[in-house]
């Protein structure tokens, strides 16, 4: 695990750290809009694979993309419950997925506690290519802290903190984001409140 000043941060440096300038990743569409400026930013290129008409990812389509022979990507990104959409995408979907893509994958969970699933405790160990990212941003409404952070293998983690700015976390960011964590239940029943407001809002 590796943690960042937000989320965001974990990206930035994964951006950095995973691809040269140049090089080009995937990405559904729409997806989080950070991703598109990030790649701005390190001088990337990116293939956008429109949604299919019932707003799920078009998985095939995005093998397709990677595959262009003139700019092959090296990496996957998407929000996982999917933004804006919500949708999360069957664990099926993905494990075939992440198990088919010829390079990195990345699955951005700032969402999952509002969704039915989580691949992070299988990133770097299951899947060896896969890189959960996370936030105490969203479930657990600390947006204010800037606190993110990624699993993945332990080999590439070490890679990655070595790009990390060396006193990226402040103390009292720190210190709200261990006391949160060790309130689990709290951040579920948090979770559960913000998913009602959710389907008030479908219903009205």
């Amino acid at each position: 695990v590796l943690v960042g000043n937000g989320s965001d941060e974990i990206l930035a440096m994964l951006f950095r750290g995973l691809m040269d300038p140049g090089d080009t990743f995937v990405m559904p569409d729409p997806t989080y809009s950070l991703y598109p400026v990030l790649a701005e930013i390190a001088g990337l290129k990116y293939s956008t694979v429109p949604l299919k008409q019932d707003f799920r990812i078009d998985f095939a389509g995005l093998l397709k993309a990677a595959q262009d022979s003139n700019s092959p990507a090296r990496v996957a990104i998407m929000a996982m419950p999917n933004a804006p959409t919500g949708l999360d995408e069957s664990t099926d979907d993905l494990e075939r997925f992440i198990l088919d893509f010829p390079g990195w994958v990345i699955l951005d969970e700032a969402y999952a506690p509002f969704g039915e699933k989580s691949f992070m405790q299988q990133a770097g160990s299951r899947f060896a290519n896969l890189i959960c990212t996370s936030t105490f941003s969203k479930a657990w409404s600390l947006a204010g802290m800037r606190v993110g952070w990624m699993a993945a293998h332990p080999a590439l983690i070490d890679e990655i903190d070595k790009i990390r700015d060396s006193y990226n976390l402040s103390r009292a960011a720190q210190m709200a984001a261990r006391a949160a964590i060790l309130d689990v239940s709290w951040q579920k029943e948090n979770a559960e409140k913000i998913k009602a407001s959710r389907a008030r809002l479908v219903s009205g």
